[in-house]
């Protein structure tokens, strides 16, 4: 049963991957205020995210399988606490994947944490903008906006 659950951790890894792959895009289609870009990359990180959560979903199920517990505690597991379940071997393999999906959730927070700052940014810097053109009135060359 550990095999099948590898094979769902090492999908959504891959998942995880291509979130971050999509994030670095973004932040590139932010910074040249590439709103098609935008909105591509937006519904490829929809569609993403429905199937990691589809993959968590499965990942939750063999688990519950695995270990004969009902799925809202095969919630509650963390991985380290497999390793009584499976052979040194399988440990090292977990791991492996353990310090990878710290690495990849480190990197995504990061980058996710800056394209915030970037379009806090240039919303500000667009109402500043506005505010210039408008003079604080609403109006700009008499024409009430």
């Amino acid at each position: 049963m550990f095999p099948k659950f590898l094979t769902f951790l090492k999908f959504e890894e891959q998942l995880l991957h291509e979130l971050l792959r999509l994030s670095k895009r973004q932040q590139i289609a932010i910074v040249k205020n590439d709103i098609r870009e935008l909105q591509e990359i937006n519904s490829y990180q929809t569609e993403i995210n429905k199937n990691l959560i589809k993959a968590e979903d499965e990942r939750f199920n063999i688990l519950s399988n695995w270990l004969n517990i009902n799925k809202s505690e095969s919630r509650n597991i963390k991985l380290s606490e497999l390793k009584k379940f499976i052979s040194k071997d399988e440990i090292k393999e977990l791991q492996k994947l353990q310090k990878n999906f710290e690495s990849l959730l480190n990197q995504l927070l990061t980058l996710n944490n800056t394209n915030r700052l970037l379009i806090n940014r240039a919303k500000l810097n667009i109402r500043e903008m506005i505010d210039f053109m408008t003079n604080g009135t609403q109006n700009v060359c008499n024409i009430k906006v």
